[in-house]
């Protein structure tokens, strides 16, 4: 589905590509450490007054087994370390309205989303162990809300490096036929 025509070339963009244009996504990347036996690093997302669409989340990690899940409405005692996200379109920057933490204190981590398991591998040989993550579905997510990104620590990697990678976009209206 395409929305308007581009600015620079005239020519016609996806709705994320459109509002990539306009200054309206964001992306951001934070790297945690998490110990073996249950160990996890923590996200805290909190959306300002204007809905997110989520079009991208990457976790990569040097881990061999680790399980990723988002929690809706978790119990925070203390947000921990701001990050700072930045614009897709430096020459369109808008403001971003969503709060990012790393490290957050949680006394229960909320509703849990679906889990998604990253199986890793032996490194057996010259090959690598590790894990990634990809989802390039959108989630929307309504404003106002806070969720808490979680990844476990399965495995022996001990402790494996995790880094987060996220892209989203703010608007008024989730259409992709907004202007």
């Amino acid at each position: 589905m395409t929305a308007n025509r581009s600015r620079y070339d005239g020519t016609s963009l996806s709705a994320p590509a459109k509002r990539a244009e306009d200054g309206k996504s964001f992306v951001v990347s934070s790297k945690l450490s998490a110990a073996n036996a249950g160990g996890v690093a923590r996200w805290l997302v909190k959306s300002g007054k204007k809905t997110v669409i989520v079009s991208n989340r990457v976790v990569t990690t040097n881990g061999n087994e680790l399980t990723y899940r988002a929690y809706a409405l978790p119990v925070v005692t203390n947000n921990g370390t701001p990050i700072n996200p930045s614009p897709l379109n430096i020459a369109q920057s808008l403001a971003s309205t969503v709060m990012l933490y790393s490290s957050p204190v949680v006394s229960s981590p909320g509703i849990p989303l679906v889990p998604s398991y990253l199986p890793g591998s032996t490194a057996q040989g010259n090959s690598t162990t590790g894990n990634l993550y990809a989802n390039e579905q959108e989630n929307i997510v309504p404003p106002n809300t806070t969720l808490m990104l979680e990844v476990k620590n399965d495995g022996a990697k001990n402790p494996a490096s995790i880094e987060l990678y996220i892209v989203w976009s703010e608007v008024e209206n989730p259409s992709p036929f907004q202007e």
